[in-house]
């Protein structure tokens, strides 16, 4: 079945969803919907958040790397915080934004700076 997109009123092909009615929107259409439903669960506009890639530059918020980046969200409240790298991501991520436990991995590290230097040489 063709028509257009709801959305853009481009021509498409409509598919058929797993309920049996069809999707009237383009791919790039159904795309966005689900980028800007994501964003308003965190509290943003599609606006705010390109707004906040171009103030970025490309960077991650936390360390600064250029790259690919990655809309962090608080895990408690599910409120946008800042843009991070992959990395930065994950770490938070699998911390559990606690940040006691972060502080003590910091320290950790801190124990153990003689054996990093010492790979340096």
């Amino acid at each position: 079945m063709r028509g257009p997109c709801r959305r853009c009123g481009k021509e498409i092909e409509y598919k058929v969803k797993g309920t049996g009615s069809y999707d009237r929107r383009c791919v790039p259409c159904q795309t966005r919907d689900r980028r800007d439903a994501r964003l308003k669960k965190m509290g943003l506009t599609a606006e705010q958040h390109e707004q906040d890639l171009a103030d970025a530059n490309g960077r991650c918020n936390a360390c600064g790397r250029e790259g690919p980046l990655n809309r962090d969200h608080c895990h408690a409240t599910g409120k946008a915080r800042g843009l991070l790298c992959l990395s930065c991501n994950l770490i938070l991520g699998h911390a559990k934004d606690d940040i006691e436990l972060l502080c003590e991995l910091v320290a950790y590290l801190e124990d153990y700076e003689d054996i990093h230097s010492a790979d340096d040489d």
